[in-house]
């Protein structure tokens, strides 16, 4: 009787607590309660940043901290359909100053889950068109967030909101991918 009650016990705990990050939607509070159970020096250090912008470079380390902190805790898809969308990075830091914990930063708690960051370029080229965030959680990849590049003018350019630039059919393709680490530094995957 006593392991029947446990049972039912440790499967509606883990119901709760699936459902809890299942519907955390980056921005909200469930979410910014996972971001300092999950990563807490991490959205520390993000908070002391400057926040970026649709302008900041893809690889600088506010934009990939924050874009590990996203991919952490929101386990939403990206839409592929409306591409370019950057985060509302201003509210992002605001739910995240709001809910930073009171006193020392509590240790972070044992994650299961990766953030990378995805290059694609045409195969031999340095150019990269696409840069994908992937949330990496129990063997499955996730795409959370897609960013076109175009040349112009020789010039690497953010394409506006659901514009991309894809390479002629026929050509072949390199994707790269390397974990977003704790300080919004690269590594292997």
């Amino acid at each position: 009787m006593t392991q029947r009650v446990f049972r039912i016990f440790a499967l509606a705990t883990s119901a709760l607590l699936f459902a809890g990050t299942a519907h955390a939607k980056v921005g909200d509070g469930a979410w910014a309660q996972c971001v300092w159970d999950s990563a807490p020096q991490s959205a520390a250090k993000w908070l002391n940043l400057p926040v970026p912008t649709w302008k900041s470079e893809e690889l600088g380390a506010n934009v990939l901290l924050g874009h590990r902190l996203i991919a952490l805790c929101d386990a939403t898809p990206a839409d592929p359909k409306r591409t370019n969308r950057t985060p509302a990075w201003s509210s992002v830091a605001a739910t995240l100053s709001r809910s930073r914990p009171k006193g020392d930063l509590p240790l972070a708690k044992q994650s299961q889950v990766e953030a990378l960051l995805c290059e694609t370029r045409i195969a031999g080229d340095t150019f990269v068109f696409l840069y994908d965030v992937v949330r990496r959680a129990g063997g499955a990849d996730t795409i959370v967030v897609q960013t076109y590049y175009g040349q112009i003018q020789g010039q690497a350019m953010k394409l506006p909101q659901d514009l991309r630039m894809l390479p002629k059919e026929g050509q072949k393709i390199e994707r790269t991918c390397r974990i977003i680490g704790a300080e919004g530094e690269l590594t292997d995957a």
